[in-house]
């Protein structure tokens, strides 16, 4: 069930290499993930690609978690969280914050207390469902805390959240990262 392997998508381009007319084949991604491997979660109705030097997929009680490490102190985590409630509470209130403007969260949504900055980014489309983005500004929770980005997709009134955790990269390396898994990114 967590995992499955799916076959690359590629290009295929021929070059004439002399007028001996040889012809070499080049298979080139087409998306730039074609060596990725694939996470498929049947249980939470979703798959999403990712490089295939990460170890570690695996499916949780609450969604899924794909990472580049087993141990969660540096690299690049993706989850996925499956909260209706929690989620569609978060995602309206940050539709209503300025794009690129930190906003004070002092919340309690269902029975968990938000005092965090957040900054809501441009929103997106994710396997063409909409999604808002925001980033948590520094000084939340631990000082040691990553760099976050937070995906609320909209799947027609079901909510996914998609927390990108940042602990090596800048958040410009990290966004372009996440933004390629996620145009990978497919409901069942």
């Amino acid at each position: 069930q967590p995992k499955k392997e799916e076959p690359a998508q590629t290009t295929t381009t021929k070059t004439a290499t002399s007028s001996a007319n040889t012809t070499t084949t080049k298979e080139t991604p087409k998306d730039g993930t074609g060596d990725w491997k694939t996470f498929t979660s049947s249980k939470w109705g979703f798959s999403v690609k990712y490089p295939k030097e990460w170890t570690v997929a695996k499916e949780t009680d609450t969604g899924a978690s794909i990472s580049n490490q087993e141990e969660l102190t540096g690299g690049l985590l993706v989850e996925v969280f499956i909260n209706d409630e929690f989620n569609s509470s978060t995602y309206n209130k940050v539709k209503t914050y300025k794009v690129g403007e930190a906003t004070k969260v002092d919340a309690n949504i269902q029975g968990t207390n938000l005092k965090d900055t957040y900054t809501r980014l441009d929103d997106t489309k994710i396997d063409g469902y909409e999604a808002v983005r925001y980033k948590l500004e520094p000084g939340f929770g631990d000082a040691d805390n990553p760099k976050t980005c937070n995906s609320i997709i909209n799947k027609s009134g079901k909510y996914f959240l998609v927390r990108n955790k940042m602990y090596d990269q800048s958040f410009e390396d990290g966004i372009k990262l996440l933004d390629q898994i996620l145009s990978t990114f497919k409901f069942l």
